[in-house]
């Protein structure tokens, strides 16, 4: 998913679930609701433009790769990410 349209860094994981389709649950934050989602699923997630909003995908990327064993997260950016996983 092309996140060069978003601005802020917190949007991120709120697009990611939009795109796979996941409905607003009340009570659950985004990173829940994906880490629910993808969960034990082999997945592998593209984040493309990642490089205006190093903190908030590197967070979210963080969090994803340690709530979801079996997924693999490509994202592109011009910079790093800032985690230990880029």
């Amino acid at each position: 998913m092309d996140l060069a349209p978003i601005t802020i860094p917190e949007v991120a994981p709120v697009t990611v679930a939009r795109t796979l389709g996941l409905p607003d649950q009340p009570g659950r934050s985004t990173m829940d609701l994906l880490v629910r989602f993808l969960g034990e699923r082999k997945a592998l997630l593209l984040l493309d433009n990642c490089e205006h909003l190093l903190d908030g995908c590197g967070t979210m990327v963080v969090a994803l790769l340690a709530g979801c064993p079996r997924l693999t997260i490509l994202a592109t950016s011009r910079e790093p990410l800032g985690c230990p996983a880029s």
